[in-house]
């Protein structure tokens, strides 16, 4: 995996997916597998993704105006260069045949992710690009048809 500051705290599985987080304590991405925190990093990228809001602990956060882990990008671990290798071995230039979007939740503002340019939700991608310090940094990554 190519990430700037990439933390194993504990041995983690590649077939498994993965749950990422915004990990609020130390502002770095949280991965946690069964349930337990096995990375902490500031680059993740993962394949197979889906947007997940557990809506019971969303209705908490606007209950009491507290903020608690309950939204996830769950995937599977990847290198970033896996979207610039599948490019090159089509002859295509790094961001060719791919569509970029920034993402973002907002627990008061909807239960969902949403487009950050039209605010339209955000289920699934087949990429994720997540990056700590960046003014967009969920960026959610579709193969354009075709290519």
């Amino acid at each position: 995996m190519t990430n700037k500051i990439f933390n194993v705290l504990k041995p983690y599985n590649d077939l498994d997916p993965v749950m990422v987080y915004r990990n609020l304590r130390n502002g770095m991405w949280s991965v946690m597998q069964r349930g337990i925190v096995v990375v902490h990093a500031t680059h993740i990228t993962l394949q197979g993704v889906t947007f997940k809001v557990r809506e019971a602990s969303r209705l908490k956060v606007i209950r009491e105006k507290r903020k608690n882990v309950h939204a996830f990008v769950r995937g599977w671990l990847c290198d970033s260069n896996l979207i610039r290798a599948s490019n090159k071995a089509f002859g295509l230039a790094d961001d060719e045949c791919f569509r970029h979007v920034p993402v973002s939740y907002n627990p008061y503002k909807a239960g969902y992710f949403y487009d950050k340019s039209t605010s339209l939700p955000v289920d699934s991608s087949d990429f994720c690009d997540m990056l700590v310090g960046d003014n967009d940094p969920v960026i959610a990554i579709w193969r354009e048809h075709g290519h």
